[in-house]
């Protein structure tokens, strides 16, 4: 796999270690994504940092009756088993796999999958250079093969990698999870990282893939994101909220998680019943029409008028109780960009306003308040 130098520090780094934007700029024009974002210890070198397993080969067979009868299939995809004929990896196992949609679609599908594989590559090079767990995530990179030959298939496209044994579930896109082993909520805990690394941009999840003795493998990663950039799979804000809605950390969860994780430096904070998102640092809302959620976009838009418009208090997500609603990781957008990964600065500031619509929290006498918001509501008082 080729390397590149990163303008920044001068590292030579895998593709994995850029973003997309910055990788297509080309040789002698990318910063990598951990000088992006000023963590330059983010992002190992070339040889540390590739979690990728890749085919190493230019040529596979599969037999008409594996392709007459694939072996597994997805929502979106038929697998057939067959085994590489050349390379460094010749007689061992592979698969390839084709859209059932089929026709011109097909290269938006594969130009998409690509993409999604990409962005959780470069995910999981820094969950595994932070040494979370004592063994190593790695990722299936399919890449696109044309068919050759007289059959049938000739000069159709295909995805073709590494066969994957001992194969397990570990979560979905849709926030459904295995915690009943260590493997799988390790797996939870890389989705979870996955949000925070990213800014609150992205969740990886649909973790699946096989255990092995010194790492587990995974492939047909899922992105979402606010804006649903990497296809059907990606569920988009509902998918994020859904995720977190579901994602429960426990004292029995925790204990589970200790066979596998290495001690390491945390923050520890009181446990958070009935978890639920209101909204993100990216503009997303919760469709939630409730009181406490109206009145947490209305927290957000407060903070904005009594800072002067310096900052936004957003990303709100924590549990609603009896007498109180308790938050946990807020995200502060500020114009200087001074509160961490999360703080988008000015385009964070933004897009809060650009979904933001003022309710009957929203006060007309907040300092600074330059625009008319509904009147204020008797908040339903719960102690009685």
């Amino acid at each position: 796999m080729s390397s590149r130098a990163c303008i920044s520090c001068s590292r030579s780094l895998p593709r994995s270690s850029y973003t997309a934007n910055q990788y297509s700029r080309g040789e002698g024009d990318s910063c990598c994504a951990a000088c992006v974002h000023s963590h330059r210890n983010d992002t190992p070198t070339a040889i540390q940092s590739d979690s990728g397993r890749y085919n190493r080969a230019n040529e596979a067979k599969f037999t008409q009756n594996s392709m007459a009868n694939p072996f597994v299939q997805g929502a979106f995809r038929w697998v057939a088993k067959g085994a590489y004929v050349d390379g460094g990896r010749q007689g061992q196992a592979c698969v390839c796999k084709w859209f059932k949609a089929g026709g011109t679609m097909d290269s938006d599908y594969f130009t998409l999958d690509i993409k999604s594989v990409d962005k959780a590559l470069e995910i999981i090079n820094h969950f595994n250079q932070l040494n979370i767990l004592n063994k190593t995530v790695k990722v299936n990179v399919p890449e696109v093969w044309v068919w050759g030959g007289n059959n049938s298939r000739a000069g159709q496209k295909s995805l073709v990698e590494p066969f994957i044994q001992n194969y397990k579930k570990f979560n979905s896109n849709s926030g459904w999870t295995d915690e009943s082993k260590p493997w799988a909520l390790a797996m939870q805990a890389l989705s979870h990282f996955s949000y925070h690394i990213s800014g609150g941009n992205f969740v990886l999840c649909d973790l699946q893939g096989g255990i092995y003795q010194n790492e587990v493998v995974l492939t047909d990663p899922v992105i979402l994101s606010p804006t649903q950039q990497y296809g059907v799979t990606d569920l988009g804000p509902n998918g994020i909220s859904s995720f977190f809605s579901q994602h429960v950390c426990n004292e029995h969860s925790v204990n589970k998680a200790l066979e596998i994780w290495r001690g390491q430096t945390v923050l520890v904070e009181p446990f958070i019943e009935n978890h639920q998102m209101f909204n993100s640092n990216l503009g997303w809302v919760t469709d939630d029409r409730r009181p406490w959620p109206l009145a947490m976009q209305a927290l957000s838009h407060f903070r904005y008028h009594i800072t002067g418009g310096q900052y936004v208090l957003c990303d709100l997500q924590g549990g609603v109780y009896s007498h109180e609603v308790i938050l946990t990781d807020p995200a502060i957008p500020s114009h200087k960009k001074e509160f961490g990964m999360t703080d988008l600065g000015s385009d964070g500031i933004s897009n809060f306003f650009r979904k933001h619509v003022c309710n009957g929290f929203c006060r007309r006498d907040w300092p600074g308040q330059r625009n008319q918001c509904g009147t204020l509501i008797q908040f339903p008082d719960r102690r009685r």
